[in-house]
Formats: structure tokens, sequence, C-alpha cells
């Protein structure tokens, strides 16, 4: 899943990038307020990073712009000054949640994923299928507490289907998930990860993944596999 990092200061935005690439986000990033308005506008994101000063346009305004195009992705703003004033505008702007710089690393991350996870209705860092648990804060799948052993893209792909479980997502939102805009492959790799993640799903559940093809659209987890729970309603 994408996250654009929206900063002027290369320092920040490289720091952001080793923390966020160590959780397997797929980061994009810019350092202007019109190409943060710009891309938040046209493309889709799981969250955005924004700075509230830019040398071209307020942050601010930026977070007012993508709001009035629609976008419901959720914005992280940061700042330096962390003024109650400034918080407080850029809340009514429509930003999400607000964090003062220099920021503890670690809040940051743990900020970014709540309003990642409350944005697709999970309310706690474990996402559970019946026995498949998948914890987001550690970046690990068990089942019956024992490792899956997913590959990086494949962790990626079943996140990103857990974080929509029991709907359908398509292939291209998948591949955002896996890939950045400019490096972007086939479209056709998804179902090859896809695969692979069923089969040790299957292996792991004795015979049941949970992922269901929804033909020509992509693919859907269920939230109960059959056979692995008395009551099949437990809910990811």
């Amino acid at each position: 899943m994408r996250i654009l990092i929206a900063d002027d200061d290369s320092s920040v935005i490289h720091a952001l990038k080793l923390v966020l690439k160590r959780d397997q986000w797929v980061v994009e990033t810019v350092e202007t307020g019109q190409d943060a308005a710009d891309l938040g506008r046209q493309e889709q994101y799981e969250a955005i990073i924004l700075d509230v000063r830019f040398p071209d346009r307020s942050g601010i305004d930026v977070v007012r712009e993508i709001r009035r195009s629609g976008k419901t992705t959720p914005i992280l703003v940061i700042s330096e000054l962390g003024e109650v004033e400034e918080r407080v505008r850029a809340l009514h702007a429509g930003a999400d949640d607000f964090l003062p710089k220099p920021f503890n690393r670690q809040e940051l991350r743990a900020r970014l994923l709540t309003l990642i996870r409350r944005r697709h209705g999970h309310a706690a860092p474990v996402l559970e299928c019946g026995r498949l648990r998948i914890d987001l804060e550690r970046r690990d799948v068990r089942v019956d507490d024992k490792d899956v052993g997913l590959s990086q893209r494949e962790y990626q792909v079943l996140r990103a289907l857990a974080m929509r479980a029991n709907a359908v997502v398509d292939r291209e939102t998948l591949l955002d998930s896996l890939y950045p805009l400019e490096e972007s492959p086939d479209i056709k790799v998804i179902d090859i990860f896809v695969h692979k993640v069923r089969r040790k799903l299957e292996a792991a559940l004795q015979g049941e993944s949970g992922i269901e093809t929804s033909w020509g659209k992509g693919y859907m987890l269920r939230t109960a596999v059959p056979g692995t729970l008395k009551d099949r309603r437990e809910a990811c």
C-alpha cells in the first residue's frame, strides 16, 4: 500500500522513508505543495504525511484542496512549529492528525498505522480471520501461532486483502500495495503473488486459504475459513 510523503526538507523525507520501508509500505515523495495537492487529488494512497509549510503554498491549503476533491485519504500533518492555533487550523481543514517536529519515529509510525487501520474499520493492530492472525505492528502472519513464512511481497498482498476483508479488491489496488507509480510492472504479477500466498495459507490451514477469485475483478479474503471455526461468522 502506498504512502505519500510531502515535505520540502530532503533529510526529513529520507528519515521517513527508512521508517516506512521497514514496515513494508510503498513510499512516494514530493517536495512542493502543488505536487502534494496534485497527487493527493489524483492518486490512491493509504495515507499522506504532509508538512504544513512549503515555499510555494501552505500545507493547510493543500489539505483543503485534497478534501474538496472528495478524497478521504488519512492525512497526518507535521510541522516544526506545532502551535495550538496551527494544529487547530490543520484539523479544521480536514487533516486527521497532527505531529510536531522533531517527532519520535516510533510515535509517527504508530499514529500512521492507527489512521490506516481505522480507515478500514480495524481498531486493533492484529487482524484475525479464523486461525489466521496478521499482526500489523510486527508484520507477522501466523496460523495456530506458527509463522506462515510469507515473503515481503506476499505479506503486502495479504495485508491489502485483510484490510478490506469480505470485499473484492481489484488488481490495480493490489499492485499499488507492491510498487510505486514509476515501477509498476504488468498487472499479471498480482496473480502470481496471490497464487503464492494461497499455496502457503492452504498448507498452514489444511487446504483452505480463504482467498476467493472474482473473475475479471480481483480477489477477496473471507473473514471465516470453512472448517476452521465453530462460529464461522468470526471477522477480521
